[in-house]
């Protein structure tokens, strides 16, 4: 369906709403008046009644041609009637040439019931190559088919006239992009094009002065034509997966220190500097800790000292293997547990 046959509805609906209200006020005051004025010939109520259907038909066609279209003009009524179909305003078109890509802008501009559609096309050099004025089209939504005339080419030339189709973006919003393609006479193949609408009203005034229209155009020049790899764009914001499991952070990581399975206590302790007893077992246990800390999601089991063991129920403290073996109650409990000498000392 066309979106824009909502204005004759509108207009049809408005028009004999008035006409009737009208009929109504005046019917009765019109009756009195012609029974006064007392006529007395025999034709004189068809007079009556073909001047009353006169002026109705009058003011029907007031209202449905001149008086309704001034207000369909404003921008407000326009999107009230046509909802989210409503598609006028200043576009920014790409028609993306085997290797001659040019920018579009495209004004479609309310007309009545019905819109205009214009523009002209620029290269990178921003030269205007060409213009488009719309002859007619055939609108069913979200499809526009569309004949062109190009008014800068020569008569000769195959590029002087063209169809075009726009499909518009279909949602429950007003559209604010199209794809589509062009196609001149005589041309063998299709160009595509592809289109958004300015929303913000600074980009639109910009775009229709002469010192600022470069800026908006190198600005969707490069939207649409130099967006690069989209590959290498994902991977340099970080979004998404490819091949290996990459992390946004992961440059910045930095790797925790590694345990070196060889550091001694005695490393901690200054060579030839007495040190009491207690204050070395401390030394030792706090360098223990730190190594089961920095290794515990490592497959490695740390060396662990056999100042590390004590005997709760006998109170005992062992600091070596060898005094561990001398005792007669442990070995004798070792021997219980079915445990050999050499399996004692591999563990």
């Amino acid at each position: 369906m066309n979106p824009y046959c909502r204005f004759l509805v509108v207009s049809n609906a408005v028009s004999a709403a008035i006409v009737l209200a009208l009929v109504c006020f005046v019917f009765g005051p019109a009756t009195a008046a012609y029974s006064v004025a007392g006529f007395e010939a025999d034709y004189a109520p068809f007079l009556a009644a073909g001047a009353a259907l006169l002026v109705t038909i009058v003011v029907w066609l007031a209202l449905t041609d001149a008086v309704l279209p001034f207000f369909f003009r404003y921008t407000p009524i326009r999107k009230l009637v046509l909802g989210k179909h409503y598609m006028e305003g200043t576009w920014i078109q790409a028609e993306k040439h085997n290797g001659m890509p040019r920018m579009a802008v495209i004004e479609i501009q309310p007309a009545g019931k019905s819109f205009r559609f214009s523009g002209y096309a620029v290269d990178e050099n921003l030269e205007v190559q060409s213009n488009v004025i719309m002859e007619f089209s055939s609108f069913s939504w979200p499809f526009m088919t569309y004949k062109f005339r190009n008014s800068l080419a020569d008569t000769s030339e195959e590029g002087r006239e063209g169809v075009g189709e726009l499909h518009f973006e279909a949602n429950r919003h007003a559209p604010r992009s199209y794809n589509g393609f062009v196609q001149t006479v005589n041309s063998l193949g299709r160009v595509k094009i592809e289109g958004v609408r300015l929303m913000k009203g600074r980009e639109i005034r910009d775009l229709r002065s002469l010192e600022y229209r470069a800026d908006i155009i190198d600005k969707y020049w490069g939207l649409f034509f130099e967006r690069g790899n989209r590959v290498t764009r994902m991977k340099r914001k970080g979004v998404g997966h490819f091949g290996a499991h990459t992390s946004p952070v992961s440059e910045n990581v930095v790797d925790p220190p590694k345990f070196n399975s060889k550091l001694e206590s005695s490393d901690y302790i200054k060579e030839n500097e007495p040190v009491a007893p207690n204050v070395r077992a401390d030394v030792e246990r706090h360098v223990a800790n730190l190594a089961s800390e920095n290794v515990e999601n490592s497959p490695i089991v740390p060396r662990r000292r056999a100042s590390d063991w004590s005997k709760s129920d006998e109170a005992l403290e062992f600091t070596d293997l060898d005094d561990f073996l001398d005792d007669p109650d442990l070995v004798k409990g070792a021997g219980s547990m079915e445990l050999s000498g050499s399996t004692i000392l591999r563990k």
